[in-house]
Protein backbone atom coordinates (compact mmCIF):
# COMPACT_ATOMS: atom_id res chain seq x y z
CA UNK A 1 0.00 0.00 0.00
CA UNK A 2 1.49 3.17 -0.93
CA UNK A 3 1.21 6.38 1.55
CA UNK A 4 0.89 9.83 0.15
CA UNK A 5 3.44 12.41 1.73
CA UNK A 6 1.87 15.32 3.11
CA UNK A 7 4.07 17.68 5.04
CA UNK A 8 7.02 17.75 6.23
CA UNK A 9 9.02 19.75 9.36
CA UNK A 10 11.27 22.44 8.24
CA UNK A 11 12.26 24.11 11.49
CA UNK A 12 11.03 23.33 14.70
CA UNK A 13 7.90 25.72 14.38
CA UNK A 14 7.11 25.36 10.58
CA UNK A 15 6.14 22.99 8.79
CA UNK A 16 5.38 22.40 4.34
CA UNK A 17 2.46 23.86 3.52
CA UNK A 18 0.67 21.37 0.72
CA UNK A 19 2.17 18.97 -1.82
CA UNK A 20 4.19 20.93 -4.10
CA UNK A 21 6.08 22.67 -1.10
CA UNK A 22 6.43 19.52 0.39
CA UNK A 23 8.15 18.24 -2.57
CA UNK A 24 10.12 21.06 -3.36
CA UNK A 25 11.60 21.26 0.27
CA UNK A 26 12.13 17.38 0.63
CA UNK A 27 14.17 16.95 -3.12
CA UNK A 28 15.72 20.17 -2.18
CA UNK A 29 17.31 18.51 1.44
CA UNK A 30 18.15 15.19 -0.45
CA UNK A 31 19.95 16.25 -3.26
CA UNK A 32 20.94 19.79 -2.63
CA UNK A 33 22.02 21.58 -5.80
CA UNK A 34 25.45 21.26 -6.94
CA UNK A 35 27.72 24.32 -5.67
CA UNK A 36 30.47 24.94 -8.11
CA UNK A 37 32.20 27.64 -6.14
CA UNK A 38 32.81 25.26 -2.99
CA UNK A 39 35.02 22.69 -5.71
CA UNK A 40 38.53 21.63 -4.04
CA UNK A 41 41.23 21.96 -6.90
CA UNK A 42 40.89 18.41 -7.36
CA UNK A 43 36.72 18.11 -7.89
CA UNK A 44 37.16 21.19 -10.21
CA UNK A 45 39.89 19.24 -12.70
CA UNK A 46 37.11 16.08 -12.58
CA UNK A 47 34.42 17.93 -13.35
CA UNK A 48 36.29 19.92 -16.38
CA UNK A 49 37.20 16.42 -17.37
CA UNK A 50 33.57 14.90 -16.92
CA UNK A 51 31.90 17.48 -19.32
CA UNK A 52 34.70 16.75 -22.20
CA UNK A 53 31.81 15.93 -24.64
CA UNK A 54 34.28 15.40 -28.24
CA UNK A 55 37.42 13.54 -26.78
CA UNK A 56 40.28 11.25 -28.83
CA UNK A 57 38.55 8.23 -30.34
CA UNK A 58 39.74 5.22 -28.52
CA UNK A 59 40.63 1.79 -30.04
CA UNK A 60 38.42 -0.56 -28.90
CA UNK A 61 37.21 -4.02 -29.78
CA UNK A 62 33.86 -3.75 -31.29
CA UNK A 63 30.91 -5.15 -28.95
CA UNK A 64 29.65 -8.24 -30.29
CA UNK A 65 25.57 -9.32 -30.26
CA UNK A 66 26.72 -12.25 -27.85
CA UNK A 67 28.47 -10.08 -25.57
CA UNK A 68 25.11 -7.70 -25.31
CA UNK A 69 22.46 -10.99 -24.32
CA UNK A 70 25.27 -11.70 -21.58
CA UNK A 71 24.95 -9.08 -20.00
CA UNK A 72 21.06 -8.35 -20.37
CA UNK A 73 20.95 -12.04 -19.35
CA UNK A 74 22.53 -10.35 -15.72
CA UNK A 75 19.80 -7.62 -15.30
CA UNK A 76 16.95 -8.95 -12.91
CA UNK A 77 13.42 -9.29 -14.43
CA UNK A 78 11.29 -7.85 -11.93
CA UNK A 79 13.63 -5.06 -11.24
CA UNK A 80 12.07 -1.42 -11.86
CA UNK A 81 12.02 0.92 -15.22
CA UNK A 82 13.50 4.14 -15.76
CA UNK A 83 12.46 7.07 -17.92
CA UNK A 84 11.50 5.01 -20.88
CA UNK A 85 8.78 2.91 -19.51
CA UNK A 86 10.94 0.05 -20.81
CA UNK A 87 11.07 -2.93 -18.12
CA UNK A 88 14.18 -5.37 -17.67
CA UNK A 89 11.89 -8.39 -18.36
CA UNK A 90 11.31 -6.85 -21.68
CA UNK A 91 15.36 -6.57 -22.54
CA UNK A 92 15.20 -10.16 -21.38
CA UNK A 93 12.56 -11.68 -23.59
CA UNK A 94 13.59 -9.20 -26.70
CA UNK A 95 17.38 -10.26 -26.30
CA UNK A 96 18.13 -11.96 -29.25
CA UNK A 97 16.29 -9.09 -31.55
CA UNK A 98 18.23 -6.19 -30.10
CA UNK A 99 21.68 -7.08 -29.60
CA UNK A 100 23.03 -6.64 -32.95
CA UNK A 101 21.65 -3.23 -32.41
CA UNK A 102 22.49 -2.16 -28.98
CA UNK A 103 25.83 -3.77 -30.03
CA UNK A 104 26.80 -1.22 -32.52
CA UNK A 105 25.68 1.52 -30.19
CA UNK A 106 27.59 0.76 -27.52
CA UNK A 107 30.55 0.26 -30.10
CA UNK A 108 29.73 3.64 -31.21
CA UNK A 109 29.94 5.03 -27.74
CA UNK A 110 33.37 3.43 -26.60
CA UNK A 111 34.67 4.62 -30.00
CA UNK A 112 33.83 8.12 -29.74
CA UNK A 113 33.85 8.12 -25.51
CA UNK A 114 30.23 9.47 -24.92
CA UNK A 115 27.94 8.14 -22.91
CA UNK A 116 24.55 9.43 -24.08
CA UNK A 117 22.66 11.80 -22.20
CA UNK A 118 19.24 9.93 -21.67
CA UNK A 119 21.02 7.01 -19.79
CA UNK A 120 22.32 9.84 -17.22
CA UNK A 121 18.75 10.69 -16.49
CA UNK A 122 16.64 8.83 -14.06
CA UNK A 123 13.61 8.21 -12.28
CA UNK A 124 13.26 9.55 -8.84
CA UNK A 125 11.59 7.49 -6.04
CA UNK A 126 12.10 8.41 -2.73
CA UNK A 127 11.19 5.62 -0.24
CA UNK A 128 10.83 5.97 3.92
CA UNK A 129 13.56 4.19 5.09
CA UNK A 130 12.07 2.72 8.31
CA UNK A 131 8.87 2.70 10.48
CA UNK A 132 10.39 4.27 13.42
CA UNK A 133 11.64 6.97 11.40
CA UNK A 134 9.58 10.26 11.77
CA UNK A 135 7.79 11.06 8.83
CA UNK A 136 8.33 14.73 9.25
CA UNK A 137 11.95 15.03 8.50
CA UNK A 138 13.63 14.78 5.27
CA UNK A 139 16.52 12.40 6.52
CA UNK A 140 13.80 9.53 7.21
CA UNK A 141 13.51 9.38 3.44
CA UNK A 142 16.30 7.51 0.71
CA UNK A 143 16.57 8.68 -3.38
CA UNK A 144 15.95 6.20 -5.67
CA UNK A 145 17.16 7.09 -9.00
CA UNK A 146 16.40 4.37 -11.51
CA UNK A 147 18.09 4.62 -15.15
CA UNK A 148 17.10 2.76 -17.65
CA UNK A 149 17.88 -0.31 -19.06
CA UNK A 150 19.92 0.36 -22.06
CA UNK A 151 22.24 2.16 -19.76
CA UNK A 152 22.91 -0.49 -17.32
CA UNK A 153 23.34 -3.13 -19.18
CA UNK A 154 26.03 -0.52 -21.24
CA UNK A 155 27.05 0.26 -17.47
CA UNK A 156 28.07 -3.43 -17.00
CA UNK A 157 29.94 -3.58 -20.04
CA UNK A 158 32.06 -0.59 -19.02
CA UNK A 159 32.66 -2.31 -16.12
CA UNK A 160 34.13 -5.67 -16.94
CA UNK A 161 36.54 -3.19 -19.71
CA UNK A 162 37.51 -1.19 -17.54
CA UNK A 163 38.39 -3.97 -14.92
CA UNK A 164 40.24 -5.36 -17.57
CA UNK A 165 42.12 -2.74 -19.14
CA UNK A 166 43.49 -1.79 -15.07
CA UNK A 167 47.56 -2.06 -15.72
CA UNK A 168 48.28 -1.90 -11.95
CA UNK A 169 46.51 -4.29 -9.58
CA UNK A 170 44.41 -2.46 -6.71
CA UNK A 171 46.01 -3.10 -3.59
CA UNK A 172 45.33 -6.63 -2.18
CA UNK A 173 44.14 -5.32 1.26
CA UNK A 174 41.08 -3.51 -0.92
CA UNK A 175 37.60 -5.35 -0.15
CA UNK A 176 34.88 -2.78 -1.12
CA UNK A 177 33.35 -3.58 -4.79
CA UNK A 178 35.73 -5.73 -5.31
CA UNK A 179 34.88 -9.53 -7.31
CA UNK A 180 35.02 -12.65 -5.21
CA UNK A 181 36.07 -10.51 -1.80
CA UNK A 182 33.45 -9.38 0.80
CA UNK A 183 33.20 -8.35 4.40
CA UNK A 184 34.30 -11.40 5.66
CA UNK A 185 37.57 -11.40 3.98
CA UNK A 186 38.25 -8.14 5.14
CA UNK A 187 37.48 -9.13 8.68
CA UNK A 188 39.77 -12.48 8.02
CA UNK A 189 42.81 -10.57 6.95
CA UNK A 190 42.46 -8.48 10.17
CA UNK A 191 42.20 -11.43 12.35
CA UNK A 192 45.42 -13.04 10.47
CA UNK A 193 47.06 -10.03 10.73
CA UNK A 194 46.93 -9.65 14.55
CA UNK A 195 47.56 -13.36 15.03
CA UNK A 196 50.53 -13.31 13.00
CA UNK A 197 52.00 -9.83 14.49
CA UNK A 198 54.59 -10.02 16.69
CA UNK A 199 54.02 -6.40 18.63
CA UNK A 200 52.85 -6.32 21.88
CA UNK A 201 49.82 -3.95 21.26
CA UNK A 202 48.32 -3.74 17.53
CA UNK A 203 45.65 -0.27 17.16
CA UNK A 204 42.89 -0.41 15.14
CA UNK A 205 40.88 2.53 13.40
CA UNK A 206 37.04 1.98 12.43
CA UNK A 207 35.16 4.65 11.16
CA UNK A 208 31.44 4.67 10.94
CA UNK A 209 30.31 7.18 8.55
CA UNK A 210 26.27 8.48 9.68
CA UNK A 211 23.85 8.36 6.55
CA UNK A 212 27.34 7.77 3.56
CA UNK A 213 24.61 7.50 0.60
CA UNK A 214 22.46 10.88 1.48
CA UNK A 215 25.88 12.57 2.26
CA UNK A 216 27.71 11.53 -1.37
Amino acid sequence: MKSVLCTLQVTPHEFTAGTRDTTEFLVSSLLPDDKLEEDTPSQANTRERASLVAPEPADWNPITPGDVQYYIDTVKRRKAHGPDGIFPGVYRKMSKEISPYLAGLYTECLKTGVFPAPWKRGRLVILHKSPDKDPKLPKSYRPINILDVGGKVFEKVLKDLTSEALSTPLAPEQFGFMQGKCTTDAILKLHQTIENGDLKYIAALFFDVRGPFDNL
